[in-house]
């Protein structure tokens, strides 16, 4: 007859199935649930190797995980002939690895739900989460993953990946600037703070309505807070 599973061996079990499909066990703290929005990654389509360098950055100290309430993704697209229409996504989650020194192993994941995009105009949203645009009912999610990193500077970068949206894949060059890493206050943990910006063509991911009136040209607005886990 098998022993009967304690309480805390079930719970061991569950979170190491956790580890095939989110990144929320890289937080092994206690957190509010606020503060960690793990429904964002656990029914997104990440390669888990991705996932499993992650956790090996984690291991080794040098994988630094996004605080969604100190983090923003904002956007911008000129609308004709004077006018710009401006957003942000409200919820997402993902992680850096960023070892020191000339380490190469260096990955981002950023991964965003469409439906969390607001512009301050309701009848807006619905139109701009429809299937004219993001069809966030058909593509709920947007994911990021990087491909190479490229210092151009002691603090400015090139960080070049792959951006899913709308089921399409693209390339995409993010320039990036990296704030040295300072200390929070409140538990001395790391913390590092980067801001990134791109254009991407909206018409390369099948948005092609209002071609007349909307530019394709959008420009994408980062600023990441992100602090150093280890497990």
């Amino acid at each position: 007859m098998k022993p009967i599973a304690t309480p805390i061996a079930r719970i061991v079990r569950t979170r190491l199935l956790m580890l095939a499909v989110s990144l929320c066990i890289l937080v092994v703290l206690p957190v509010r649930a606020d503060e960690v929005q793990c429904e964002l990654i656990e029914n997104s389509q990440v390669d888990p190797g991705i996932i499993s360098r992650m956790l090996e950055a984690a291991d080794a100290g040098y994988f630094y995980r996004i605080d969604s309430g100190r983090s923003s993704i904002a956007f911008q697209v000129k609308h004709f002939p004077l006018s710009m229409v401006e957003g942000s996504f409200n919820r997402f989650d993902g992680g850096l690895t960023l070892p020191e020194g000339s380490n190469p192993s260096r990955q981002a994941l950023f991964l965003v739900k469409a439906d969390s995009m607001a512009t301050g105009n309701d009848e807006l949203d619905d139109y701009l989460k429809s299937a004219n645009f993001f069809n966030v009912s058909q593509f709920p999610d947007i994911i990021f993953i990087s491909t190479g990193f490229e210092w151009l500077g002691r603090s400015t970068a090139r960080l070049y990946g792959d951006l899913t949206l709308r089921g399409v894949s693209r390339s995409l060059a993010l320039t990036v600037h990296v704030d040295n890493t300072i200390s929070q206050d409140n538990d001395n943990s790391q913390v590092v703070v980067i801001h990134a910006d791109a254009d991407l063509q909206r018409s390369k991911f099948g948005m092609h309505a209002l071609s007349l009136l909307v530019s394709d040209t959008v420009t994408l607005k980062i600023r990441i807070e992100a602090t150093r886990v280890r497990i």
